[in-house]
């Protein structure tokens, strides 16, 4: 009976095995890419085909679903110390936190995404005043560090001891970008560095607001370069309109960066 069974469910065709599936009735190749790996059968293929296994395993799940929830919150409420150390683990993988970024690629291109930023008009302003970047080149950004000697232009911390913890270890990053005026433009004119500290601190706040004598942090002549900065010498670095050494250079294949000092390449 056993042999009857397995023949009508399996034939040779052109010299390959094919398998009929026992619920869409459906044949397939008998390979691992059409059926699940099951030890216990003779072909040592499941039954199902991966789409009704995996149609079978959504139902199962479904009518269990509130009682599965529950089951696994306890888990964690009487497991909390090693599932957090597991979500750290996990989140520092190279392969999580690029199946992330590819997801939130993937979600930002969707209708769904579409759909909420129409829900949520006010929130996603936030948001976005939130999570503005600069529209900098890489060399501007490089000069714009070199003029506050690779430092906090708040708090004059050194981009070497710029470390940040992360995921419960101490790793060394490099200074942000801090919009001076919140709601400022995004280009160098509007731009210093900071560590992430002073950045966390400012917030949205004007400078005025936040750096001034009442804050430990504050140093006059800190003040005045950044001011400096902002209505003067931004302008000067600008890709395309560099200024060396008090010159003016616009062609920015002559513009070097050597052992933390801007410089001019020989003509």
């Amino acid at each position: 009976m056993g042999a009857n069974k397995y023949e009508s469910y399996h034939e040779h065709r052109e010299g390959a095995l094919f398998k009929k599936c026992n619920t869409c009735l459906n044949w397939f190749e008998a390979n691992y890419n059409n059926f699940e790996k099951d030890k216990n059968a003779k072909s040592g293929l499941n039954g199902k085909c991966r789409t009704c296994q995996r149609n079978y395993n959504k139902e199962q799940y479904l009518k269990d679903r509130e009682n599965r929830i529950k089951k696994a919150y306890q888990r964690i409420l009487n497991n909390r110390e090693s599932h957090l150390e597991s979500l750290k683990k996990n989140n520092a993988r190279q392969k999580t936190k690029e199946m992330v970024r590819k997801g939130g690629i993937k979600y930002r291109k969707s209708d769904k995404y579409a759909v909420w930023k129409d829900k949520n008009k006010d929130r996603f302003i936030v948001y976005s005043h939130n999570h503005r970047n600069h529209n900098i080149t890489k060399n501007e950004w490089k000069l714009c560090k070199v003029y506050f000697d690779e430092s906090c232009a708040y708090c004059g911390l050194h981009k070497n001891n710029h470390y940040v913890t992360r995921i419960g270890k101490k790793m060394l990053f490099d200074l942000h970008k801090e919009h001076v005026v919140h709601n400022g433009a995004n280009d160098l004119s509007n731009c210093i560095p900071s560590c992430s500290a002073c950045n966390s601190e400012k917030n949205t706040k004007d400078i005025d607001e936040w750096y001034n004598e009442s804050n430990v942090k504050f140093n006059q002549e800190r003040y005045s370069k950044i001011i400096k900065w902002l209505h003067e010498d931004c302008k000067l670095f600008i890709e395309g309109n560099f200024a060396v050494n008090g010159v003016v250079e616009t062609n920015p294949d002559k513009v070097i960066y050597i052992d933390d000092q801007i410089t001019k390449v020989d003509d």
